[in-house]
């Protein structure tokens, strides 16, 4: 029964963000260029400016459901020692902006305390991409630029790959 009710949820939310016609990029293909803005406007994100480093992608929305089951695992990536300082090793980004205006964005973010850093994709630029058809979606794209790993939903086994995905691309070198 609840895999059914999970197996509703998700084409329901996929047939509200309209994505369906693209290709998820699988591990070993060039990550979709994107150029996109913090909520607050005041910094540009350009996922080709991020090459070196490991970038974790977290497409979501405040009305997703299984979203917000996964949005905590996301803040806590942010709190790994790989974020912080000048020259952070890995870059933790949520994408949203599927029908959710940026201030609500903004105060679900600050309701919650999270931190992580979101980029506003109102346009669905990076949504389109990255074919994302069900959220939360989720990439790993390694130091190279290429998808090192990539998941949907927010069920254990997702969660659980995460980390390793993560693992496994920090320790590779950079170009």
């Amino acid at each position: 029964m609840m895999r059914k009710f999970w197996l509703v949820l998700a084409v329901g939310v996929s047939l509200a963000l309209g994505a369906f016609g693209a290709d998820v990029p699988k591990a070993g293909d060039t990550a979709p260029d994107f150029d996109l803005k913090t909520l607050d406007g005041a910094k540009e994100v350009k996922l080709a400016d991020l090459k070196g480093k490991v970038v974790y992608l977290d497409f979501w929305a405040t009305w997703c459901g299984p979203c917000k089951h996964a949005l905590p695992h996301t803040q806590k990536l942010s709190e790994r020692d790989e974020t912080k300082g000048d020259k952070p090793n890995l870059v933790i980004l949520g994408l949203a902006g599927y029908r959710d205006p940026t201030d609500q964005i903004t105060k679900f973010m600050a309701d919650n305390k999270y931190t992580f850093t979101c980029l506003s994709d109102s346009g669905r630029a990076a949504l389109k991409a990255y074919g994302v058809e069900v959220i939360p979606t989720f990439v790993v794209i390694g130091r190279d630029g290429k998808v090192a790993w990539s998941g949907v939903g927010s069920g254990d086994d997702t969660l659980n790959a995460i980390e390793p995905a993560i693992d496994a691309a920090l320790k590779q070198p950079a170009p």
